[in-house]
């Protein structure tokens, strides 16, 4: 039934049907998905999403966040409902601030990380003159 939901990829799309099943999927930032830098465009779709992310937070974030944040604390009191609590304060987060992120799997999520993070080791270690960057244990 959820297969039919087209995705037309847009910056601004909200969650989707097929995105509620959040067990084993994870919230991301769209630019840590897309690998894209700041430029006029991101820029711009950036912006737009910060003023629509605030339009919706005065208006319904709110309530949902914290009603999401109640049915978080209230399933966190059992034992066996602590995974629903778990995803109620996932839900919250997503749903005060929503625009600009995406639902994806855990595996993907963390290689999209990876990716990032690599990616800042390698400008960190271009500006250090190529020398090792040796991490403090």
């Amino acid at each position: 039934m959820t297969e039919n939901i087209p995705d037309n990829g847009g910056q601004s799309r909200l969650v989707t049907l097929r995105d509620c099943d959040q067990f084993g999927k994870e919230v991301v930032h769209v630019r840590e998905l897309d690998g894209k830098g700041v430029t006029a465009v991101t820029a711009l779709t950036g912006t737009i999403g910060f003023v629509v992310n605030v339009i919706w937070a005065c208006t319904f974030g709110i309530g949902l966040f914290v009603g999401h944040l109640v049915a978080g604390v209230i399933n966190c009191i059992f034992i066996i409902t602590i995974p629903f609590g778990l995803q109620s304060f996932k839900l919250a987060g997503l749903s005060f601030w929503p625009v600009g992120r995406r639902v994806v799997s855990v595996e993907m999520a963390r290689i999209a990380r990876e990716h990032n993070a690599q990616e800042k080791f390698n400008k960190i270690r271009a500006k250090s003159g190529g020398t090792s960057v040796v991490a403090a244990k």
